[in-house]
């Protein structure tokens, strides 16, 4: 890292030694300066909601929208708060539902792919590893050029054993590795692909968007299980996520049934807790008939 880096990595060390009542009045600010001063993103937000909660009247899009700046200012600061958090603290404020399939599916001595999206906070599933049977954890990531993030993103998900993989390196390690029950893969399945890569378009939340399937096609040929990772903000600070199964609909997977099956639980999730996924990132800039 750049001395300005390292200076600055030092500084989010300090933030994460605050109490949560001092990290939840900064939150409080910089959700403010978000909404009401930077106007962060604020055109695409709306647009995405727009597009994709038709039946909401503007008044209730102002207030999702006033709500997701809280909930993206809670995941900052809550994320810093990973540099010292210990796991009995995380264990207090996530609660973990469907355990047993992870024990199930180690008894098959299968691996697994475990789907969630950008919902807040998927970072605080660094403390899911220590809880399962199986050997390994890994988070699939896709690193990005700032490398104080990478620095950031790498330290935190690593503290309880989490191994970050990169997306052009999970492949290969995919193939390689036995499917003999002993790893989990973590996967943000919900990012927007590039263009040249879109295989496979789906209907979401009211758009027909362009996915990555590549989780798809290594699941299938590695006979691996799914599950998907519901994710509720319980109150604040404190969340519950929920395993869910995917399954066939026959004896084997047709192709994309999985992409398919992941995108609709995934929009389940985000309806009912609209303001807890991430609007602000341009997830439809590629448009179907013109793009792919």
């Amino acid at each position: 890292m750049k001395r300005w880096e390292r200076l600055i990595f030092r500084l989010f060390t300090v933030i994460a030694r605050c109490p949560f009542g001092l990290l939840y009045r900064l939150s409080d600010l910089l959700a403010f300066i978000l909404n009401y001063i930077v106007r962060y993103r604020k055109a695409i937000i709306r647009g995405n909601m727009r597009k994709s909660l038709p039946k909401f009247s503007e008044e209730k899009i102002r207030c999702v929208q006033r709500l997701f700046y809280r909930n993206l200012s809670d995941y900052i600061f809550e994320t810093l708060s990973c540099l010292r958090l210990n796991f009995e603290t995380l264990q207090k404020r996530v609660e973990y539902e469907g355990i047993e399939f992870f024990e199930k599916y180690h008894s098959e001595k299968k691996n697994v792919f475990l789907l969630i999206g950008h919902l807040f906070n998927w970072e605080w599933l660094i403390s899911l590893g220590p809880k399962l049977p199986q050997k390994q954890t890994y988070a699939i990531y896709k690193p990005i050029n700032t490398s104080l993030i990478n620095q950031l993103m790498n330290t935190i998900r690593g503290r309880f054993g989490t191994i970050n993989l990169p997306l052009a390196q999970s492949v290969r390690s995919l193939m390689q590795l036995p499917n003999d029950g002993e790893h989990v893969f973590l996967v943000l399945g919900d990012q927007s692909p590039q263009k040249r890569k879109i295989r496979y378009s789906l209907p979401f939340l009211n758009q027909e968007t362009g996915v990555y399937n590549g989780f798809d096609k290594i699941a299938r040929k590695k006979n691996m299980r799914i599950l998907y990772g519901n994710i509720l903000r319980k109150k604040r600070g404190h969340y519950i996520i929920r395993f869910v199964p995917i399954e066939a609909q026959g004896k084997k997977f047709r192709e994309n049934e999985i992409a398919e099956k992941f995108f609709a639980l995934l929009e389940v999730n985000i309806l009912e807790q609209p303001d807890n996924w991430l609007w602000s990132h341009r997830r439809w800039k590629h448009q179907k008939g013109i793009d792919f």
